[in-house]
């Protein structure tokens, strides 16, 4: 997943984003406003948890908003792209891809 802000880096050394049981808010579209998700920030503030945010897109409006939250301490947030919207996670072809590939073409 791709982070959206290098803000939400919690361990600097190794370029990564650790929660401790996160709540997860899985959101299919883009985040335009924060009033959209502010009933999820303020649960996560009023119950100190983590809330980690998958999104198709999140606009700078909201994004800065959650910055500032986390780095006054009063949120721990991440705002991620979700794969499927853009960012690509490298796995290996199975057997069954590459021998589709080796199979030569019959048109």
């Amino acid at each position: 997943m791709c982070i959206r802000d290098s803000y939400f880096i919690t361990n600097p050394k190794l370029g990564k984003v650790e929660l401790e049981n996160p709540k997860i808010l899985l959101v299919d579209k883009k985040i335009t406003n924060i009033q959209s998700i502010l009933h999820f920030l303020e649960h996560c503030m009023t119950t100190n948890q983590a809330l980690l945010i998958v999104c198709e897109d999140i606009d700078s409006e909201p994004i800065t908003t959650l910055v500032v939250n986390k780095l006054r301490g009063g949120l721990r947030v991440c705002a991620v792209k979700a794969p499927s919207y853009g960012c690509l996670l490298y796995t290996s072809p199975s057997p069954r891809d590459q021998r589709g590939s080796r199979m030569p073409s019959s048109a």
